[in-house]
């Protein structure tokens, strides 16, 4: 699990931005919702956040927890590591 997504791990840790435990957690649901983007090229960002959100909600084995854990790790993928800038979307 460490190699997924390094810079952003790298990233995350360096400023202090989640917990160094839950690291590797975050750059694993940014991965998930990478390739669950890929499949909607056509929404926008805000509607693929939304959509796979509400996909894992779907899943009656993902706690509460880790919904938000989740929702907490896109928003720093989207609105620190690439500043907002949603075109750059990718899983590299």
């Amino acid at each position: 699990m460490k190699d997924i997504l390094p810079e952003f791990q790298k990233f995350i840790s360096e400023r202090k931005l989640a917990p160094e435990n839950q690291i590797r957690f975050y750059a694993l649901w940014v991965s998930r919702f990478l390739r669950f983007s890929n499949t909607q090229q056509d929404k926008t960002a805000d509607l693929r956040v939304r959509m796979f959100l509400d996909d894992l909600r779907k899943d009656e084995k993902n706690q509460d927890w880790q919904l938000t854990q989740a929702d907490n790790a896109i928003k720093l993928y989207i609105h620190h590591f690439l500043s907002g800038n949603t075109s750059t979307l990718s899983p590299s």
